[in-house]
């Protein structure tokens, strides 16, 4: 009996020198998985993180195109809001600040539309005898007044005895209802 207990408790002491030699390999290997693991957890992160800024540009480009388009629209209420007395008194204002009345051959109100939010006022323009400069700041002028006039159909005729231009103009001024 003792000696069975001696053999067992050898055996034993074997066992246990090579699971001490086992145990490093063992640990290695699981240090080796959890290394895997651990990686492949890295580039799965690395690759969301780099989803996230592509995203972040692109939220980015459509802040700055929502800033832009926010300050133009807002220009644009503003002037319309400022479009008091309608298109004839804007174009007489236009022409009376440069001192070409005397170009301005006829100017006939058209016709007035209810749009969405704004009301469309239309106008037709004749101007005759008038040199390049004039033109380029006629156009200007009603381009950048403060009401909101766009200018809808332009006719230019040239003639040549003359450095002049005779011009119709069908414009219209918005304004908020």
């Amino acid at each position: 009996m003792k000696l069975e207990l001696l053999r067992k408790k050898l055996e034993l002491n074997r066992l246990d020198l090579k699971d001490k030699r086992l145990l490093p390999a063992a640990a290695f290997v699981v240090l080796v998985i959890l290394l895997i693991l651990f990686y492949r957890w890295e580039a799965s992160a690395e690759r969301r993180l780099a989803g996230l800024k592509s995203g972040e540009k692109e939220f980015y480009s459509l802040k700055q195109d929502y800033i832009r388009l926010k300050a133009a629209t807002d220009e644009l209420d503003r002037r319309a809001a400022l479009s008091q007395g309608g298109v004839v008194k804007s174009i007489n204002d236009v022409f009376g600040s440069m001192g070409l009345m005397s170009k301005l051959a006829s100017l006939k109100p058209m016709e007035t539309k209810n749009e969405d939010e704004f009301i469309r006022e239309d106008a037709e323009i004749s101007v005759k005898n008038a040199d390049l400069n004039e033109m380029l700041n006629i156009l200007y002028r009603l381009e950048n007044a403060h009401a909101l006039i766009a200018i809808r159909n332009v006719d230019i005729r040239t003639s040549f005895s003359a450095p002049t231009v005779d011009m119709r103009l069908v414009i219209s001024e918005y304004r908020k209802k």
